[in-house]
């Protein structure tokens, strides 16, 4: 019984390191890293060849919304993170990819592991580029670093990647619905 016992612990643990995921028809184990799940959410069962999603294991087809499983699994995230590491420590989602952070250090000028990110404010999750190429009035309006200085004759900046993508004048970014963190509607 003992054995059966510490076979399930390790089946467990197994999944837990390796983010396994089964396909919903035949149940084939398949190792799913963040970084797949991130770029690929489709799954092609190679045993039986049932197409599904690998955050919710549901049939993959026309009416799967791969946003919804992607903001559903980073939520899942932050609230075990918040489980984890209790209500003092504060978590903050890069404003690109979405990935929470925990911060280590004192500074609020954060990193993405994400190698295409920008840099980003831990305090708003405002990207820096903008910041930079502007002024502190493009942090969040409840940052503490945020500007008051008046922008409305802000011309468009060249230096600044948003503005050169929109081909005008970029907006600061808006308030968010909780701070350092994305609603669904705001991604």
């Amino acid at each position: 019984m003992k054995s059966h016992a510490f076979h399930k612990y390790n089946t467990k643990l197994i999944e837990v390191q390796m983010k396994m995921i089964y396909c919903p028809n035949c149940r084939t184990g398949y190792s799913a890293d963040a970084a797949m799940m991130q770029q690929q959410a489709a799954v092609g069962c190679h045993n039986c060849g049932f197409q599904f999603c690998a955050l919710c294991q549901a049939q993959w087809g026309a009416t799967h919304d791969t946003k919804r499983c992607q903001f559903d699994e980073l939520q899942k995230q932050i609230t075990e993170l918040e489980q984890v590491l209790g209500p003092t420590n504060v978590i903050a989602q890069c404003p690109t990819c979405k990935i929470p952070f925990l911060k280590d250090d004192a500074c609020e000028h954060m990193k993405c592991k994400t190698p295409t990110c920008p840099d980003w404010c831990f305090v708003c999750s405002a990207v820096r580029p903008p910041i930079l190429a502007h002024s502190t009035h493009w942090h969040r309006p409840d940052c503490k670093f945020v500007g008051t200085e008046d922008i409305s004759g802000e011309p468009m900046k060249q230096d600044c990647p948003e503005c050169v993508k929109l081909g005008r004048r970029c907006d600061p970014p808006p308030q968010l619905k909780v701070p350092r963190r994305f609603d669904f509607d705001e991604y």
